[in-house]
C-alpha cells in the first residue's frame, strides 16, 4: 500500500544556485552536503523513498530534512540565505 504523496518543496532560484553550489564545495562537510542534496532532490519532485534509496539514506532522515525545510518557508525576505540557516536554523549547519 502507498502511502501519502510527501509535501512539495520549493527553492527560489538563489537558494538553489546556494544549495548546488554548497553541495559542490569540497570543503563542505558530508553531512551538510548530503542535507542540501535531499532538499534539491525534493525540489526536483522525488519523494521520500526515491531521495533515501538514491542517497543511501534511512527514509526518516530524508522526511525529517524535507519537513524542517518546508517549515523555513516563511523566512523574512530581507535576510541572506546564508545567515537565516545559521541563526534561525543551526541545526542544519550541524
Amino acid at each position: 500500500m502507498r502511502g501519502p504523496k510527501p509535501q512539495a518543496l520549493t527553492l527560489t532560484k538563489r537558494e538553489r544556485n546556494e544549495l548546488e553550489a554548497l553541495v559542490r564545495r569540497h570543503s563542505t562537510p558530508q553531512q551538510l552536503a548530503k542535507r542540501g542534496r535531499i532538499v534539491l532532490l525534493a525540489h526536483q519532485g522525488q519523494n521520500n523513498s526515491q531521495i533515501a534509496r538514491e542517497l543511501g539514506i534511512c527514509l526518516d532522515r530524508v522526511r525529517a530534512w524535507r519537513m524542517r525545510w518546508i517549515g523555513l518557508q516563511g523566512r523574512p525576505p530581507n535576510s541572506s540565505f546564508d545567515s537565516f540557516l545559521r541563526t534561525r536554523y543551526p541545526s542544519f549547519t550541524q
